[in-house]
């Protein structure tokens, strides 16, 4: 998801002083004509997107939000792809050329590397910053496609003379193209006892709120859900709490908090949860399949769940999606899969919500992930094309459609340096094929490690 504009609404921050300090230096960066590249780790919870959000209503500057989502990750450039159109929105005038590269990687699949579409970025980004200064937020980019993670630290770590400030969120603990880009990182600590008071509200007693504290191990999101708990007496000290508080259940908290919704508007959030982005057309066309979408949409931002614009329907957090995913079941979540299967044009989306939709083999959903596969190939998302290539392979009717695919993944595997993956896959082709061709190609691929 792209979002334009000044942000989100208001965004209240509680603690974080050195990070808001740090933070707001890079916006005084931005109003002085310079750039900086900014990146924001931590676990779920503990306070990136609320960072962003406060940033986002800070400045009058362009604001461009891009937010990665389990879905995305299997779609190579998918990333890219909606960056570029929001430049497209804004009338950036990208250098021909560079305009070529960008187009042909994100339609056919590019041939061309990484190299070249990176340094294109880098282009179109620099334009964008010549025509306003410019506040790109990459919100959950651990869930961004690799491919577009990558030629974007290739393009930011070489925009520090232009007025583009870039301020990246993911979680730590899996390989990031960010990595060894060289940008400032802070990491979000656990919050102390006078956050967590003022969290909690000021009748809290010290007690009280060191317990919530433990509780929640510091995490804002969950002493958040622990509060809603809680009555003003228990906060106080004056009635006894509870003693099954929410350690490391925030989960648990949203998916009661869905389940207690009606059934249109539980399933308004199906389709909201199985959208590749959150570009409010396509939601709205998707969740038309249902009766009183619009009304049940509604009821959704009320509830806290959702937040609408009139461009996106974006989940107030990321555990969000994981939440509605439990709370409304496998069935309506095919439902929704295959309401947008009917309304999305990308062929590549297409592909993928088909086959979320169904639960059983299918050649022509399988054909057609395949072809996404190769384009994701071609585009260098090994990563993205292995999955495909596997969920292709889980929907094949005949074992030699299965294993030819499953080599295409393990090959895949290979080239984006996932050994042990490779392995794995390649073991069933070893092992079950009765094709001497593909064994022996599996064999040989299988023996470069």
């Amino acid at each position: 998801m792209v979002q334009m504009g000044i942000g989100r609404g208001t965004a209240d921050v509680v603690g974080r002083r050195t990070e808001l300090d740090v933070l707001g230096g890079a916006l005084a960066n931005l109003d002085r004509g310079t750039g900086v590249a900014i990146r924001l780790r931590s676990a779920a919870g503990m306070g990136k997107t609320t960072l962003l959000d406060w940033l986002s209503t800070r400045t009058s500057r362009t604001v461009i939000r891009l937010t990665g989502s389990e879905s995305d990750a299997q779609l190579a450039y998918s990333g890219l792809a909606s960056l570029m159109r929001t430049l497209d929105a804004l009338d950036v005038n990208v250098p021909e050329p560079h305009a070529e590269v960008l187009a042909d990687a994100i339609g056919s699949g590019s041939t061309q590397g990484q190299l070249t579409v990176g340094a294109a970025t880098l282009a179109a980004l620099a334009a964008a910053g010549e025509k306003s200064p410019l506040l790109l937020l990459v919100d959950d980019a651990h869930w961004v496609d690799e491919p577009t993670c990558v030629v974007l630290a290739f393009a930011l770590r070489r925009l520090h003379d232009e007025p583009i400030v870039a301020v990246v969120a993911e979680r730590p603990g899996a390989w990031s193209a960010f990595d060894s880009a060289g940008f400032e990182t802070i990491d979000l600590e656990a919050l102390d006892i006078d956050d967590a008071i003022a969290i909690l509200g000021p009748a809290t007693h010290p007690d009280v709120a060191q317990r919530c504290l433990d509780a929640a191990e510091g995490n804002p999101l969950a002493l958040l859900e622990i509060a809603r708990t809680l009555d003003d007496d228990q906060l106080a000290g004056r009635s006894p709490m509870t003693s099954d508080l929410p350690v490391g259940q925030v989960l648990r908290s949203f998916v009661d908090r869905i389940k207690a919704l009606g059934d249109e508007a539980r399933q308004a959030l199906a389709v909201v949860a199985t959208a590749f982005d959150s570009s409010a057309r396509d939601i709205h066309l998707a969740a038309k399949d249902f009766a009183g979408a619009d009304a049940a949409l509604a009821a959704t931002d009320a509830a806290g769940i959702t937040r609408q614009t009139t461009t996106s329907v974006d989940l107030t957090h990321p555990l969000m999606r994981t939440a509605i995913r439990e709370a409304v079941g496998p069935d309506q979540i095919r439902d929704a899969h295959a309401a947008f299967a009917r309304v999305v044009t990308d062929p590549g989306k297409r592909a993928w919500h088909l086959a979320s939709a169904v639960t059983g083999p299918d050649e022509s959903i399988a054909g057609a992930l395949e072809a996404v596969a190769m384009v994701a190939d071609r585009r260098g998302g090994w990563s993205a094309a292995a999955a495909t290539w596997e969920r292709a392979a889980s929907l094949s009717p005949t074992v030699p459609q299965r294993h030819r695919r499953l080599l295409a993944a393990g090959t895949s595997r290979w080239h984006a340096a996932d050994p042990f993956a490779a392995i794995s896959v390649l073991d069933e082709v070893v092992s079950t094929c009765d094709d001497p061709l593909v064994r022996s190609d599996a064999i040989g691929i299988r023996s470069e490690g």
